[in-house]
């Protein structure tokens, strides 16, 4: 007779953003951070930082990128899942504008949104990396004190900035060398304290005394914790 197989529940349980401590919930898969913006700004910290221990920062292309990946941030993270050209797409456009930059007539690889976010031929252009840069900047607002939020972007910029500049790492996910590996046991350590969690629920809904185990997973309850703070 095969084994039954173990229903466990779906238990809401509470975690901590790796970017900006904020708490959330998550149910069913692993997160490590609160939001798509969360997540790019963890990105362009590790990303910078790479580019400052090969000697990059200081490049005039290096720091016109920081810019606009700031400007993207500011303005509520690049929505990447909304913004993504089907590679077919891409290649039509590449090939009707015979990958010349629709602005200055060099040749040109980025595939640019005209308006908004509609993947419609008629929406998107071929440019070059400079005019890419220069359209992104030049539709953005400069930051000055009569702009809504301008101390909490003005803090952000700072805090962003500290962190692609220090000596090491001020976040486990700032750390551009190891934070790939550390992702992949620090979600697997968070799905074992998910199964527990869901685990413990089964038990208390069946009237069963778990007050051992609880006792036994604390420290798998809390590793996760330990990993963010540290």
């Amino acid at each position: 007779m095969p084994r039954k197989r173990l229903e466990l529940p779906r238990v809401p349980v509470k975690f901590f953003c790796f970017n900006c401590d904020g708490a959330f919930t998550i149910v069913d898969q692993p997160k490590l951070f609160c939001s798509e913006e969360c997540q790019q700004e963890a990105s362009f910290v590790r990303y910078f930082r790479n580019c400052k221990s090969r000697g990059k920062l200081n490049r005039t292309d290096i720091q016109m990128a920081f810019k606009t990946r700031i400007l993207h941030i500011l303005n509520g993270g690049y929505k990447q899942s909304a913004r993504r050209i089907p590679l077919a797409t891409r290649l039509q456009v590449s090939g009707r504008d015979k990958e010349t930059c629709q602005k200055c007539g060099n040749p040109g690889r980025e595939i640019d949104h005209i308006h908004g976010d509609s993947n419609a031929l008629n929406n998107l252009q071929v440019l070059c990396w400079d005019c890419h840069i220069g359209k992104t900047i030049s539709n953005s607002k400069p930051l000055t004190r009569e702009v809504l939020g301008f101390d909490d972007k003005n803090a952000k910029i700072d805090n962003l900035r500290s962190r692609t500049e220090s000596k090491k790492p001020q976040r486990i996910c700032d750390d551009e060398k190891h934070w790939n590996a550390n992702q992949i046991i620090i979600k697997t350590d968070i799905r074992r304290a998910l199964y527990n969690e869901r685990f413990l629920a089964l038990g208390r809904n069946e009237g069963i005394d778990i007050s051992k185990l609880e006792k036994d997973l604390v420290g798998t309850r809390s590793m996760w914790m330990d990993k963010i703070t540290t």
